[in-house]
């Protein structure tokens, strides 16, 4: 990496109504992809019925942050939260799409897409 701000990683989230919206910008590499984790896991904990990871701002999704995505979904799943991906470029939706993992971390283009949804169809 060359420092370049768009690659800068951040995460930040927020509550929607019923939802979490976890949003992350920049690099997401083996170093900092324990920090989604942190910060999906504090989400998860609260509970949300639907927690969007909102990765339209990702410039990089490294195999350690599609592994976190896969933690999440399980552990989300055993207490009844709806996981959403918001992606859309080809360096976020692309490697979920490729290794089939849309089927169980549903994708969707924009964060109200993903709120929009009803539970039952995820």
């Amino acid at each position: 990496m060359d420092g370049r701000a768009e690659d800068h990683f951040a995460v930040r989230q927020y509550r929607d109504g019923q939802a979490t919206v976890v949003e992350v910008s920049g690099c997401v590499d083996m170093i900092t992809a324990p920090q989604l984790a942190s910060q999906l896991d504090l989400a998860v904990d609260h509970r949300p019925a639907i927690l969007v990871a909102d990765l339209t701002s990702v410039t990089l999704l490294s195999s350690a942050a599609i592994e976190t995505l896969i933690e999440v979904q399980r552990l989300s799943a055993a207490i009844g939260t709806s996981v959403r991906v918001v992606g859309r470029e080809h360096h976020t939706a692309r490697p979920i799409q490729v290794l089939g993992l849309d089927q169980t971390l549903p994708l969707y283009p924009t964060v109200s897409d993903a709120l929009s949804e009803p539970l039952s169809a995820t």
